[in-house]
């Protein structure tokens, strides 16, 4: 039986990294981009105030696709962690 309700797509993300810089995750977001992959920023304020920018690669429907993308992410050189929307 498949369950086709709507609201479970998009159900997993890659958590990506936070970076202090706009330029920093700005550089990344392009480099994704190549790669195809979906991807937004968070806006955060760490604890002491300061600005930093929270790269999100997603979302992605089932944790397959979004495990083969962590897989691309890894060997770019960062390191993704895939978390499933709501079970954080």
């Amino acid at each position: 039986q498949v369950n086709a309700n709507p609201s479970t797509s998009g159900k997993f993300v890659i958590q990506i990294g936070a970076f202090a810089s706009e330029e920093r995750a700005n550089g990344w977001i392009a480099k994704l981009k190549e790669q195809k992959i979906p991807n937004y920023v968070l806006n955060r304020t760490a604890t002491d105030g300061s600005k930093l920018f929270a790269l999100r690669a997603g979302p992605f429907a089932d944790k397959e696709t979004a495990e083969a993308a962590e897989k691309k992410i890894k060997a770019m050189g960062l390191t993704p962690r895939v978390v499933e929307v709501g079970k954080q």
